[in-house]
């Protein structure tokens, strides 16, 4: 990616025109929206060019029409008329303008809907008038230029006329979203009044009385912070606490790491994994060198957010096989397939370790195998890690494949989460981390994600990132640390274990479950179906997704031979 030295945030606007001429070119395809960079020189270009009538949508509302004329400023085929003049923002306050109104610097249209008005009538009725005045009189061509006539009308009528009686705005045509499902099942379950209930949705670490557990290192860590008088409460660097986003890179990349010793990465500290998967998406959308409409290719299936995260970004997602219902295990040949399909240089989002829900991850050579097909394709990877160390209970090996691609030079960044392996879901303390191949190259890097962040968040907070820095720095908290995360994942591996035992030895529920010890981390895909799933939920008081993945965190040696024998129950039943 060539990515140019920040200096100041742009805007953006999508216009579509249509001159009279153009109209009459049965011939002509009309291309898509031109993606205009900086609406303030578009609108000096058009001035200048001699448009008068100018139809703009903003980027995520572009007309519906199936043709659409690219307006070309400086050649022969440029559009010099449309519907309506320029309507833009600001790029740095937003304030909006017009194209009769516009200002060079921080502003508003002062009549901006009296001016929308007048423009759209006067533009509409000179459109009509000058299309009605060149049709044709040959009879074999009126029926031809009458059908583009209809279609300037239904243009036009797609933009909204402007009512000058309608109040302030109460948001009362916003429509009501759905709840989130794990959040409703959470809900739910809180609600439930039953001794024996069973909570397997949420992802966070229960201990064996199924409570929440404070790390014992980062009460340690809390309380030195406390008793340190020297730190107070400024603001951060845009880009987090250095200390933070240096060790945590070291983490997930290896200390020794050659783009680490060659001071080509970046680091930011972000609102945790959610806020560094949003980040590296935001800058994917502004920076990457797309060959055509955005996209990322995600896991069928993977964590819901990821859907949201692109789409808000206006990258689209698309699916790629990965787990196979039939083994309950992984789709190996559909990854590698969907891999070598897919157009040179696309973004496939992986799951670093503990994929997230099935808990299916690739072995070491299916790694490499899949490294080697995204440097042959040169795609980028999209690491999401959220679970390193909580998946085996080994760091260094939950961040094997991480390391192996940067080895490999493969194009990547990662987004790190912290709430998992150190416990701390509710600080939401993570890491975004852009690989580059030069010094220079990050430095763009940095520049830009810096602007980014300051446009969202401004500065992250300190706490978390204070209490993870003590940990990852002092080599004797660390060692602790390292010890806590083998209590949560060997917990969570015994939990595996005693499962499989009631399944295939007590209960001899039929199927085959070599599954459950099979997948690592959190999560397990059970293999039963949405009606199974749904059974144990409103029957059995056991609460999980529809698509049969439960958290093991939320089995204990109090509540398992209850949930086995409920499962058991569905299955058979």
């Amino acid at each position: 990616m060539q990515i140019p030295n920040a200096v100041e945030p742009r805007g953006m606007i999508v216009c579509t025109g249509l001159r009279v001429a153009d109209i009459k070119q049965t011939s002509r395809t009309l291309p898509p929206p031109v993606v205009c960079p900086n609406p303030l020189s578009v609108s000096r270009s058009l001035q200048s060019s001699g448009a008068t009538l100018f139809l703009y949508t903003h980027a995520t509302h572009a007309m519906p029409g199936k043709k659409r004329c690219q307006h070309q400023i400086g050649t022969e085929n440029q559009c010099n008329s449309a519907a309506l003049r320029i309507v833009g923002q600001c790029p740095h306050c937003r304030a909006q303008f017009c194209g009769t109104h516009r200002l060079p610097e921080h502003h508003s249209c002062t009549n901006l809907e009296d001016c929308r008005q007048q423009a759209f009538e006067r533009n509409k009725m000179k459109l009509e008038t000058t299309v009605k005045n060149n049709l044709s009189s040959e009879p074999g061509r009126q029926n031809q230029e009458l059908a583009y006539y209809t279609r300037i009308r239904q243009l036009l009528n797609h933009l909204p006329k402007l009512d000058r009686n309608m109040s302030a705005e109460t948001w009362q045509q916003v429509p009501l979203a759905p709840p989130d499902s794990i959040f409703k099942l959470t809900a739910a379950y809180k609600a439930d009044s039953f001794e024996k209930k069973i909570n397997l949705g949420v992802g966070a670490y229960r201990d064996d009385n199924d409570k929440p557990w404070v790390l014992p290192v980062v009460q340690k860590a809390s309380e030195l912070i406390l008793k340190d008088t020297s730190l107070d409460h400024e603001y951060l660097p845009i880009t987090g606490l250095a200390s933070f986003t240096s060790a945590a890179a070291k983490l997930i990349l290896g200390a020794a790491s050659p783009a680490i010793q060659e001071n080509r990465t970046v680091s930011v500290q972000t609102i945790s994994g959610t806020g560094a998967n949003h980040l590296g998406a935001l800058f994917l959308s502004r920076f990457y060198k797309w060959g055509g409409t955005p996209k990322v290719y995600l896991s069928k299936p993977t964590w819901a957010n990821h859907q949201a995260i692109f789409k808000n970004v206006g990258i689209e997602p698309v699916d790629y096989p990965y787990y196979d219902p039939k083994t309950i295990g992984l789709d190996f040949n559909g990854l590698i397939g969907a891999l070598q399909n897919a157009p040179n240089r696309s973004v496939f989002l992986l799951h670093a370790c503990a994929h997230n829900p099935t808990g299916v991850d690739p072995t070491e050579e299916q790694w490499k195998a899949i490294a080697d097909v995204m440097l042959a394709k040169n795609h980028y990877a999209f690491f999401d890690c959220a679970y390193q160390g909580f998946a085996s209970g080994d760091l260094d090996r939950d961040a094997w494949a991480v390391r192996h691609f940067v080895n490999k030079g493969v194009a990547l960044l990662v987004c790190q989460s912290f709430a998992k392996n150190a416990g701390l879901y509710g600080e939401r303390v993570g890491a975004l981390h852009v690989v580059s191949t030069t010094k220079e190259t990050a430095d763009r890097v940095r520049s830009q994600l810096s602007v980014l962040q300051r446009s969202e968040i401004s500065n992250p907070p300190t706490y978390g990132a204070r209490v993870v820095s003590l940990i990852l720095n002092d080599a004797g908290l660390f060692e602790e640390w390292k010890e806590d995360i083998k209590t949560m994942a060997g917990r969570i591996i015994e939990m595996r274990r005693e499962l499989y035992r009631l399944l295939t030895e007590e209960l001899r529920t039929p199927g085959n479950w070599e599954h459950i010890v099979n997948q690592i981390g959190m999560f397990s895909f059970t293999g039963i179906n949405e009606g199974q799933s749904r059974r144990l939920v409103e029957e059995e008081h056991i609460y999980l997704t529809g698509n049969g993945r439960i958290s093991m965190a939320g089995l204990n040696t109090k509540n398992i031979a209850y949930f086995a024998e409920k499962l058991d129950k569905v299955v058979r039943n």
